[in-house]
């Protein structure tokens, strides 16, 4: 696989861990509000707001390593 297929799959999948973390917690949030626990569903949903800005980190540190490092999505030879 290339590099450039790497790192647009990379980036792929961390979008789609992005959306499906924080399904989850969602779902986890719904399910203690309906439990009568919303201390519980608060913290369901600040695991997935802390997920979702930890890999917004990550997405940027993965963006400016491709602006300073172009080549890394130059194809293999």
């Amino acid at each position: 696989m290339s590099k450039d297929r790497q790192v647009r799959s990379l980036y792929s999948a961390l979008v789609g861990a992005i959306a499906e973390n924080e399904t989850l917690a969602l779902d986890c949030a719904e399910i203690a509000e309906r439990e009568g626990d919303p201390a519980i569903a608060d913290i369901a949903r600040a695991v997935g707001r802390n997920g979702r800005i930890r890999a917004l980190e990550f997405s940027g540190r993965l963006a400016s390593l491709v602006e300073r490092y172009p080549q890394l999505l130059d194809p293999e030879p």
